[in-house]
Order: structure tokens, then C-alpha cells, then sequence
């Protein structure tokens, strides 16, 4: 896990005004504050083998440093019940 200090460094480097979703829980569990276990995708392909280690219900999420607000831009999905529906709901936020 990245220090603190870099995550933020690499957020000013990049010119961001947030963190994204992943460098804000990894700051969070730098605080020791307990957060869900997470897994980045890059496309509905790798659906499968990302959720063979996670326990149902899954939430996707769309990780982009042009949307700050998810759920407003649609890129919020709860309670998936596998790779077949993370797939499906992967495929439709594309």
C-alpha cells in the first residue's frame, strides 16, 4: 500500500482536485479506518476472474478521474450476485 503522503503528491502531480475511489480507501486504511476489499477492472472481460475472490452482493462502480460523482453519471451498481452480472453491468456503463 502507497504512503499517505504519496497518494496525495501523486493527486497534485496528476492535477486532480480528488482522489480517485481506490487512493481514497487505501488513504482512509492509512488512518487505520476499515474499508471494503476492492478490485480495479478494465473491462467487462475481467469480470470473472476479479470476483471469483469476492463475496456476494458486489457493487461496481466506474473509476474515472472525469467523474466524481458516480451515481450521478449512472456509474453505480449494487447488489450483484457474480460475474455474470457484473459483466452485464460493466457492459452496460460502457
Amino acid at each position: 500500500m502507497k504512503a499517505v503522503a504519496d497518494l496525495i503528491t501523486e493527486a497534485r502531480v496528476a492535477k486532480r482536485a480528488a482522489l480517485d475511489e481506490l487512493a481514497g480507501k487505501q488513504l482512509l486504511a492509512g488512518f487505520g479506518v476499515s474499508v471494503p476489499r476492492s478490485i480495479v477492472i478494465q473491462d467487462a472481460g475481467a469480470a470473472a476472474a476479479a470476483c471469483g475472490s469476492l463475496k456476494p452482493p458486489l457493487a461496481l462502480k466506474v473509476m474515472s478521474p472525469d467523474i466524481l460523482h458516480k451515481s450521478d453519471a449512472g456509474g453505480v451498481r449494487v447488489g450483484l450476485n457474480g460475474a455474470a452480472e457484473v459483466e452485464e453491468a460493466v457492459r452496460g456503463m460502457m
